[in-house]
């Protein structure tokens, strides 16, 4: 797999711009996907991974349901 396309940061910047440019989804949405992202950005930096991976859902999934429900609200 291509570095770049592990890179969340990356990911997160080029679906932003899709989103904007291709769908014409509004500002406001955009920044709304853009708040869930750095809130799963702070998670896998609290927990020590570099890259996102089907790790990092299952463990944010179990964190959300078990340990803090409301975490993306």
């Amino acid at each position: 797999m291509n570095e770049r396309f592990k890179d969340l940061n990356f990911l997160t910047s080029e679906v932003a711009e899709y989103l904007g440019s291709q769908l014409f989804f509004s500002p406001r949405a955009i920044e709304d996907y853009q708040k869930t992202w750095r809130r799963i950005r702070f998670f896998m930096d609290s927990i020590g991974y570099q890259h996102y991976c089907s790790d990092v859902e299952k463990e944010l999934f179990q964190y959300r349901t078990s340990k803090n429900p409301s975490y993306f609200i």
